[in-house]
């Protein structure tokens, strides 16, 4: 089976085409794909599909390194897009995907980079709090398909910052999150520029996360201490997110490239 590996800021990625025949994988097989030392290696394993409906021209499915479906990939979607246009697959500027999660439209353009509209039907951004026996910690509950908390940090000057892995289990934990969710530390750095690292679902701390970028975002502008064009900047690099407002789409644009490809011993 012929795989394309991929990376967008550093989050990678094995790219699988089932447009032209099935592709079924189970989760020990994906773990062993996503496996550093023994497999190919990457955060998650996506595999391209034809449509569902009329009104897309793919769908794709998104698998984390632990072998369990995820909603929605930020970076992942770009990887796709990416990979759509550097395979000829499609001759649209415009490409209309669905995910688990909903609805895309992903633009490569012509610098290498692709943007990405997620369609967000709804905009509710809820604060919870998780209350430990030496703190309690306030945060963001997002939803942009897949579920996000975020946690604005303050007085945190250094960056990057290390993730407490149980602190972050702890919130991915919460009871407003059946299925866990990917946990995201904004550290401002102006109105219109922050700093993000993400614990992922499924994954654990990543070089960068697009949907986390978003939520940020999102979750930023809902409350006020972002404006609506932002540059989030993570470990693996920057992205650029737009979102007007509730009914709007967010639209996020960012790097993607192959990094090479191969052949599964499947």
């Amino acid at each position: 089976m012929k795989f394309t590996k991929m990376q967008g800021l550093g989050n990678d990625f094995v790219v699988l085409d089932a447009t032209q025949h099935n592709i079924q994988l189970t989760p020990e097989t994906i773990q062993k794909i996503a496996d550093r030392h023994f497999g190919i290696g990457c955060d998650q394993v996506l595999i391209l599909e034809s449509p569902q409906n009329d009104n897309t021209e793919f769908f794709y499915r998104i698998f984390n390194a632990n072998g369990e479906e995820a909603e929605q990939c930020g970076n992942g979607a770009r990887c796709i897009g990416r990979y759509i246009k550097d395979n000829q697959l499609s001759q649209s500027k415009q490409i209309p995907v669905q995910t688990r999660g909903g609805l895309l439209v992903l633009s490569p353009n012509g610098n290498e980079t692709v943007t990405v509209e997620l369609d967000l039907p709804f905009a509710a951004v809820n604060i919870k709090q998780l209350r430990l026996k030496t703190q309690n910690i306030s945060f963001a509950q997002v939803d942009l398909g897949n579920p996000h908390a975020i946690v604005r940090l303050k007085n945190s000057p250094t960056m990057p910052i290390t993730i407490n892995a149980s602190l972050a289990e702890q919130i991915a934990s919460h009871a407003c999150f059946p299925n866990g969710a990917n946990v995201g530390f904004v550290q401002e750095m102006g109105n219109n520029r922050i700093y993000l690292t993400v614990y992922e679902r499924g994954v654990g701390q990543t070089l960068a996360c697009g949907s986390g970028a978003c939520a940020a975002v999102v979750a930023g502008i809902m409350q006020g201490w972002l404006q609506n064009s932002v540059e989030v900047e993570q470990a693996g690099g920057n992205l650029t997110i737009h979102w007007s407002g509730p009914g709007q789409p967010v639209r996020m644009c960012g790097p993607a490239e192959t990094v090479f490809t191969g052949e599964l011993p499947l």
